[in-house]
This record gives structure tokens, sequence and C-alpha cells, in this order.
């Protein structure tokens, strides 16, 4: 009894390896797509500050002209502001993140690269509608012609899916 018991239990792990898998098919993959972009869009905003600072902080040690504006103009020996440029930068190590900031960005376009493909390769009728509309901005005509759906099946289709999206 214990050998069929054993059995039993092998084919049901196969059965549950099978279902899982099915799931993972079945599941729409555009709320993940949508959620790494979304990380994504969030590491390259924090990239494109830390170079806007950068950049600020060179602008700073470029040659300026006087200014009339006032009555008395101050006199004195200018500082050395391309050294000051490089002791911020030094200090707030501004090099070094942007390096470790353009490295996770392009961490982020390498998956959402293989989630497009998973995307594309789907069989969930959600994933392709979102695939053909949003990603690939075909018109509604082409993704009806593209999933063999109608065009209020479509709009149906699309109201949820931007509905789940809103939710999460």
């Amino acid at each position: 009894m214990t050998e069929k018991l054993k059995e039993y239990i092998r084919d049901n792990e196969n059965l549950i390896a099978e279902i899982d898998d099915w799931i993972a098919r079945s599941k729409p993959q555009y709320i993940e797509y949508e959620r790494c972009k979304n990380q994504c869009y969030e590491v390259q905003c924090k990239y494109n500050r830390l170079l806007a600072e950068k950049e600020e902080l060179f602008s700073r040690t470029q040659p300026q002209a006087i200014k009339y504006d006032k009555e008395v103009v101050s006199g004195g020996k200018p500082g050395n502001t391309f050294d000051e440029y490089l002791a911020t930068k030094e200090k707030k190590r501004i090099d070094e993140r942007l390096e470790e900031l353009k490295k996770i960005v392009n961490d982020y376009n390498h998956l959402l690269n293989i989630k497009r493909n998973q995307l594309e390769k789907s069989e969930n009728i959600k994933d392709k509608i979102y695939y053909f509309r949003i990603i690939k901005r075909g018109s509604i005509s082409y993704v009806c012609r593209k999933v063999n759906y109608g065009e209020a099946q479509v709009h149906r289709y699309l109201k949820e899916i931007k509905e789940e999206l809103k939710q999460r």
C-alpha cells in the first residue's frame, strides 16, 4: 500500500507542477510588465536628477559674464571653481552613483525586453490586446485583426485592463 501511496503522491506532484505551469501561462503578464515599466521609470528619473545635479555643479565652473546691475563691482581674486567642483563631486560620489544607476536602468531595460517577448508569445487574450494596443501602439482595428475579436470586445478588454492597472 505504501508503494501505491508514493506513486499517487509522485503523480500528484507532477500534476501540481503542470497546474502551476498552466496558471503561470494563463495569468496575465501585462501587470508584471507594467510594474517593471514603472520601476524602470523611477530609476530613470533618479538617474536624470543625478545627471542634472552633476551638470549644475559643472556649470558653476564655467566663466560667467560680469554683472553690471550692482553699483559696486566686487573685485578680488576669483577662486578656483573647478577644484571646488571636483571636491564636491567626490564628496557626493556622483560618478559612482551614476554608473550604478546606469547599470540598474540597463538591467530593467533588458528585463522589459524579456517581458515584452513573453507578452508577444502569451496565449492570454488580455496580454495580446495589451501588447498590440499599448506596446505596439496599434489602432483598435489592427488589434481586432490580430486577435480575431470584434471592436466592442476589444474595448471591453481594454477597459478591464485599465481598471486592473489602476488598482495596482
